[in-house]
């Protein structure tokens, strides 16, 4: 099962933003490269720096919208925003919370470095009407993890 994630209104304003300014800083370095449009070409020593970094954010803003998922596979929840993604397993999973106040689903489960267990929380960002979804499949995951209501 994958579920894409639902980004908040601030979230799509700055990624749209992100994605607008690139693609802006895009074509006019590539006009300052092409001496068009009437713009000062001082070197290609900026423009060409500026112009690849533009694109790397210009895909970035893009990666953002297309590739941001919750996927359910083999021992794993594999939780991918643009090209940054981490992967939990269904047995360090201990509770999903559902927060009443925000209305916001959270996952806990442990992480261990070297010899340190640490809990953690994920904070799933989806339509709430596919939460009794996550916790379906989570429950059949691991049948040891508890759905918990937080009101505080």
């Amino acid at each position: 099962m994958r579920l894409r994630v639902k980004f908040k209104k601030h979230f799509l304003i700055m990624f749209s933003a992100i994605t607008a300014v690139g693609i802006v800083s895009v074509v006019i370095n590539a006009l300052v490269l092409a001496d068009a449009g009437g713009f000062v070409n001082y070197g290609n020593e900026v423009a060409i720096p500026v112009t690849v970094l533009s694109a790397a954010l210009t895909a970035f803003g893009v990666l953002a919208f297309t590739c941001s998922f919750y996927s359910f596979k083999g021992e794993c929840l594999i939780a991918r925003f643009a090209l940054l993604g981490d992967k939990i397993n269904y047995r360090d999973m201990t509770a999903l919370r559902l927060d009443e106040k925000t209305n916001e689903l959270y996952l806990v489960y442990n992480r261990a470095k070297k010899e340190i267990v640490r809990e953690e929380a994920l904070l799933f960002m989806l339509n709430p009407n596919e939460y009794d979804a996550v916790w379906k499949k989570l429950s059949v995951a691991n049948p040891e993890i508890v759905y918990e209501i937080i009101s505080e």
